[in-house]
């Protein structure tokens, strides 16, 4: 549980950079629900991990590469939600969710050892 716990604030801290960042909205490169629920997870999992400034920017980079979006985009996602509380509260679950997931499979294989 206690690993479980870790993973909020960072994502916390997230959902509150994202969110302070605004500009344009453009819909033209829209990011589909379920890259940025993956995108997001993906993100959280980065700023939980106990590593430097340098390599978290590197990581993060790699993120966005991997799913062919951009930091920009993925910024205008959540400024378009934040027009659509209920749609960014249902993807946010699924996030947190899987999370979730992650932080019980990690405490199970810790308890095996």
């Amino acid at each position: 549980m206690s690993k479980q716990r870790a993973l909020l604030p960072p994502a916390l801290l997230l959902i509150a950079t994202f969110s302070l960042i605004g500009g344009c909205v453009s819909r033209t490169n829209a990011v589909p629900d379920d890259t940025f629920v993956e995108v997001m997870i993906e993100l959280h999992l980065v700023e939980a991990r106990r590593i430097s400034d340098a390599e978290r920017t590197s990581m993060r980079t790699e993120v966005f590469r991997r799913y062919g979006v951009t930091e920009s985009a993925v910024r205008q996602k959540l400024t378009r939600l934040d027009d659509e509380p209920e749609h960014y509260a249902e993807l946010y679950a699924r996030v947190v969710d899987r999370l979730t997931e992650e932080a019980t499979e990690i405490t199970t294989l810790d308890a095996g050892f």
